[in-house]
């Protein structure tokens, strides 16, 4: 697939092809901004200011924003699992001094991480997935 399919797939509107930046509106009214070869062409993609080096990992992305933007949700297909003992919550690994992300390998299954992402982006977190239960000693 391309992301011209993509956008055909979950938009019959759209009549493409997709131009240096293509704003997208929802059902709703929100926006999805689509950027073709951003930064000078570093970048194949971005979508709605993430940037990637895939056409597939952004063709995922487009599909999980309109969800999210149209629902209000992000379903975490995983369950919620602890705060990685690394950091101890402060959330040191995720952000630097001026609140940007930093080095966020520990961060990749943190509540903490989630909320704040959650919250940001404006949608309401569920976990669609239990944690297993705890093996008695």
């Amino acid at each position: 697939m391309s992301m011209e399919s993509t956008l055909l797939q979950l938009m019959p509107g759209f009549t493409g092809p997709i131009g240096k930046e293509t704003v997208v509106t929802l059902s709703n009214g929100k926006t999805i901004t689509i950027v073709k070869e951003p930064e000078g062409g570093l970048w194949p993609w971005s979508v709605d200011g993430r940037l990637f080096s895939y056409d597939r990992w952004a063709e995922e992305y487009l599909k999980q924003v309109v969800y999210e933007k149209v629902t209000g949700l992000r379903v975490m297909m995983r369950p919620r699992y602890e705060v990685p003992h690394i950091c101890g919550g402060n959330c040191a690994g995720y952000r630097n001094e001026d609140g940007n992300d930093e080095n966020d390998s520990p961060c990749g299954l943190c509540p903490i991480r989630d909320n704040a992402e959650a919250e940001r982006d404006g949608v309401k977190l569920i976990y669609a997935v239990d944690v297993p239960n705890k093996r008695e000693a």
